[in-house]
């Protein structure tokens, strides 16, 4: 009797505790603790989410596919700076290093800002040059060389040097862009079956130039081939789409652009001469105010 009663007691408590716990079938709504834990299967409910402010902004996405600018090619003894190919050990305005200006009445001696110029070295317009060499200089300041003229001992001497475009290769001036026998330089000479494409040899040119004589040109624009391989403009003509145009009365023909050899900076007096720093192109001569 008294086993059934000990039975009996155990069997009702542990239904109490099941009661307490909640069951399948009458499930206990737990008291709202405002977003505490909620029993009736919905998981547990932390509230709205807080506000971490805006998204930051990330910047402008960069496009993989855009080339960047490179500069000028400068030639043998030149340094781009910005826009222009100067010579850092003449140039008054870029004396030794882009941006490094020269104080008036200074002078850029070999690429240091100096009071005077040094050894046999003259002073043109705030750039300290040999005249006995320098082919825009040569002999004296407002003397310069006209096209391939060398500046030998102050005197131009003809067929030694090229101009800024082309390159001396035996004796010759001659463009290693497109010259199949000096194809990126000189002695450089392509196979029987090769041609020149913009400074080296390949088995045929690219689809923008034609093939003459194994040199790769594109004749919308070569004055030297202006629409054909075997037509050449006059020296005071320019090649524009294919055809040969007359440049303006008192213009020269400077690669394939028409100036003014008087007052071009850029060509000032002949073809490729530069007026350096602050100099001014005045009457064919490079003049610093």
């Amino acid at each position: 009797m008294m086993a059934r009663l000990i039975t009996s007691i155990v069997a009702i408590s542990f239904v109490s505790v099941l009661a307490a716990c909640g069951g399948d079938d009458d499930p206990v709504p737990m008291a709202d603790g405002g977003g505490g834990v909620d029993g009736g299967g919905g998981g547990m409910d932390s509230g709205p989410a807080p506000d971490s402010g805006p998204t930051p902004d990330a910047g402008p996405t960069v496009d993989a596919g855009t080339m960047v600018d490179a500069g000028p090619m400068c030639g043998a003894g030149e340094t781009a700076c910005g826009a222009d190919c100067v010579e850092t050990d003449l140039d008054p305005m870029n004396c030794g290093a882009c941006g490094t200006a020269c104080v008036a009445p200074q002078v850029c001696d070999t690429g240091a800002c100096a009071d005077a110029c040094s050894g046999a070295l003259t002073d043109c317009s705030g750039s300290c040059v040999d005249t006995d060499t320098d082919r825009a200089h040569c002999g004296a300041c407002d003397d310069g060389c006209m096209g391939g003229d060398a500046c030998v001992g102050g005197t131009c001497v003809t067929g030694t040097t090229c101009d800024r475009a082309l390159d001396l290769c035996d004796g010759s001036c001659v463009d290693t862009d497109t010259d199949p026998m000096h194809c990126g330089g000189c002695g450089t000479a392509c196979g029987t079956a090769e041609v020149c494409s913009e400074g080296s040899c390949a088995d045929m040119c690219l689809a923008a130039e034609t093939d003459c004589s194994a040199a790769c040109v594109d004749i919308t624009e070569n004055p030297a081939h202006c629409g054909a391989c075997d037509m050449a403009c006059a020296d005071t003509e320019r090649c524009d789409a294919s055809a040969c145009v007359a440049c303006d009365t008192g213009e020269s023909r400077c690669d394939n652009s028409c100036v003014d050899l008087a007052t071009d900076n850029d060509n000032c007096g002949m073809c490729g001469t530069r007026c350096r720093g602050r100099a001014e192109c005045t009457d064919g001569v490079c003049v610093r105010p």
